[in-house]
């Protein structure tokens, strides 16, 4: 193994130790809880498009979220989506 190898590996699980912590960390505070991961939310076969506002006003989202967590709170349902590369 090279020494850029070495140099590369050792920085992405760095990186990735870091994410990790940060998430049972967040976990530990939160009361949200994990209910999804990579979640695609624009196969009509498993999770529809979502469809926000109306008439003009609309619009129609499509993707995979890196993880869906949600939080029970007086009988609502609230919903977080966690994108792995904005939590550094």
């Amino acid at each position: 193994k090279t020494p850029r190898f070495k140099y590369l590996f050792e920085r992405l699980f760095d990186n990735m130790e870091k994410v990790v912590n940060d998430m049972v960390s967040e976990l530990r505070k939160s009361q949200f809880e994990p209910v999804a991961f990579e979640l695609n939310f624009g196969d009509p076969e498993k999770v529809p498009p979502m469809e926000i506002g109306s008439g003009e006003a609309s619009m129609t989202l499509t993707g995979i979220a890196d993880r869906v967590d949600a939080w029970v709170h007086d009988g609502k349902v609230y919903l977080l989506d966690r994108d792995a590369e904005k939590s550094r």
